[in-house]
């Protein structure tokens, strides 16, 4: 039997909660849905989100590493457009330039967030995994 799932939320921890906000809602635009003193969440999409959390917020249950082993990755049909808004913003770490897999039918680049978390924006090519039946 499968068991229903309405929604994924991947936690983020940080020191300083603003400049997570500003990098999720600022600089890539994403809505905040829901805000208080200790945890934004941000829609990534309709049923996906990304919540930004402050290191012993009031409901928080992780503290801060100083080398983050999580990357978010954010699969998108508009690579190139992505890719320039996030070059625009100026002040951002690129952890790898705009590049073709080898392994995979996908483009990517990879950034670097406020909390060192690594941000990747893929696209598939046409006919790729994420093109195919096993997209939702």
């Amino acid at each position: 039997m499968d068991l229903n799932i309405s929604e994924h939320i991947v936690m983020l921890y940080y020191r300083d909660l603003e400049d997570a906000r500003r990098f999720y809602g600022e600089t890539l635009g994403l809505k905040a849905v829901m805000e208080n003193d200790w945890v934004t969440l941000f829609q990534v999409t309709p049923h996906s989100l990304i919540g930004t959390v402050k290191e012993g917020g009031a409901g928080g249950f992780h503290k801060v590493q100083d080398e983050n082993a999580v990357m978010v990755s954010i699969a998108t049909s508009e690579i190139d457009q992505w890719n320039e808004r996030v070059r625009e913003a100026g002040d951002i770490e690129y952890v790898k330039e705009l590049y073709r897999s080898g392994t995979l039918p996908m483009s990517a680049f990879l950034v670097r967030d406020p909390g060192g978390y690594t941000v990747e924006f893929f696209q598939w090519d046409e006919g790729g995994w994420g093109q195919s039946e096993h997209a939702a």
